[in-house]
């Protein structure tokens, strides 16, 4: 059956480039000379990285999900709306992200699915139109702490009153690469006016688990140790109504 064509993003929004301040503005230029200069990683430490992170959201989020409107800030090649579509044909899913070269991919890998070129500081989206925002390592590439603030603020306008947010970012700071730095759960709360409901962590000491993936049993091994996981998972309520645990749906 052929793949319908994604539907068109609303076009009331301003984009980007004409509301963000000029720090925002060489903020968002260095990401996307970061970003755009990655290639596409697939290899076993990928599909496993994939695996743990979906398994960890699946051990917070209570029920069944693909009946909600899942957004993906920072999607990249494709990202966390990969995983969901693998797993569900009929979810929707909607992605923004700076490089349009990624987002040339993740639109081949995700036919049906509403993919825009965009800054989560001025989303380019409705708001109160989702109930999943996920953001993967997103805060912790920005410097900026007044951008990363202005996103948790865009990412609020576009939830819904029941909506939450997975956060998914480092625990540590990474000593090989200084311009990352980590997200505690305190900022998270900060960021978003309110404290995770759920939070676990994922990804043991990734540099030694890349070189243990041509041998899984190894591999599965060291991810048990958890006091080694250096990334963090937050399931964060967005708005007043979203306060407790999530709803299954």
């Amino acid at each position: 059956m052929a793949a319908s064509a994604a539907p068109e993003l609303p076009q009331d929004r301003p984009r980007f480039e004409m509301t963000a301040s000029e720090s925002h503005g060489a903020e968002r230029d260095r990401l996307r000379r970061r970003f755009a200069a990655r290639s596409e990683p697939i290899d076993a430490w990928e599909d496993h990285q994939r695996r743990c992170r979906f398994a960890a959201f699946e051990a917070l989020w209570p029920g069944t999900w693909p009946s909600l409107e899942i957004l993906e800030v920072g999607c990249g090649f494709g990202g966390w709306l990969l995983d969901f579509r693998a797993r569900s044909e009929t979810v929707s899913l909607t992605g923004v992200d700076l490089c349009e070269e990624r987002l040339a991919v993740a639109r081949r890998r995700l036919p049906g699915a509403r993919l825009a070129i965009g800054c989560g500081s001025a989303l380019p989206l409705e708001s109160d139109r989702f109930d999943l925002i996920v953001l993967s390592t997103v805060l912790s590439s920005i410097a900026s702490e007044s951008l990363r603030g202005a996103i948790a603020k865009e990412v609020s306008r576009v939830g819904r009153a029941d909506a939450w947010a997975l956060v998914f970012d480092l625990r540590y700071p990474n000593p090989f690469n200084r311009e990352v730095r980590s997200i505690s759960r305190s900022e998270v709360a900060r960021l978003f006016g309110a404290a995770p409901a759920r939070s676990c962590s994922a990804l043991a000491l990734p540099p030694i688990g890349r070189r243990l993936a041509r041998w899984p049993k190894a591999l599965g091994w060291w991810e048990r140790a958890s006091m080694l996981h250096t990334h963090r998972m937050d399931l964060v309520p967005l708005n007043s109504s979203a306060a407790g645990e999530p709803t299954a749906r």
